[in-house]
């Protein structure tokens, strides 16, 4: 039975600092979980705990009902956890279908051109060749090739202009709609709270907000506060 990512109670170190203390989040499937939060409040190092590029101090990490804290990212991966990181990394002198071949073989291109048609239009393209915002479609249907049962986006719009960070966002929800997992670190909250389920705001490494995405749309002062104490 799937029943998404479940984390309590983690501590994530990096540097001999506590980064994040005590974060506890539940990513269900068929939801988009938001994670909002000023510049260093720590949720780049969140998801990197979560996912096993850094080790966490404390806490479980479990996958429906599986524990993942006690293993290696490789591991993580293949139990159904894929994640697209802050910054563009594709294979820049592969083709754009060759990215995609070498994590999900040719059914995962297929699926990723029906996802991303633009995408399809420059499949024989090398990737570097690509602007930002097709290099992050890239990323994610890479990463949707791997057919994760729960989607990490850190900073999915890093540096794109709104309109494909809007194609971008209703790609994640239509994902979501679909029965994936999604926890979505963005920075354009508006934007992000609009596709939204359930809401978590992090401040200096500890949640300080846990609701619906409507809720704090109705309380815009959480956020506010949030930004403002870092």
């Amino acid at each position: 039975m799937n029943q998404g990512l479940a984390v309590r109670n983690l501590d994530v170190d990096r540097g001999g600092l506590r980064i994040c203390r005590d974060v506890s989040l539940t990513v269900r499937p068929g939801q988009v979980s938001v994670l909002l939060g000023a510049n260093g409040a720590g949720k780049s190092s969140l998801l990197d705990g979560i996912t096993g590029v850094v080790a966490t101090s404390k806490g479980t990490i479990e996958l429906d009902g599986q524990p993942l804290h006690n293993r290696r990212r490789p591991h993580r991966a293949r139990m159904g956890l894929s994640y697209v990181e802050q910054g563009r990394a594709v294979f820049s002198q592969l083709s754009v279908e060759e990215n995609i071949l070498i994590v999900g073989g040719p059914q995962g291109a297929r699926d990723a051109f029906e996802l991303f048609p633009r995408l399809a239009e420059r499949r024989s393209l090398s990737a570097g060749l690509l602007s930002g915002g097709e290099q992050q479609m890239l990323l994610v249907a890479r990463a949707m090739a791997m057919k994760p049962k729960v989607l990490l986006l850190d900073e999915l719009s890093l540096g794109l202009a709104p309109v494909i960070v809007q194609t971008l966002l209703a790609t994640v929800r239509k994902l979501a709609d679909e029965g994936l997992a999604v926890l979505l670190v963005e920075q354009f909250a508006a934007l992000a709270l609009a596709i939204g389920d359930s809401a978590y705001v992090l401040n200096r490494g500890q949640i300080v907000f846990n609701g619906s995405c409507e809720q704090l749309k109705a309380d815009p002062a959480v956020l506010e506060a949030a930004y403002l104490s870092v």
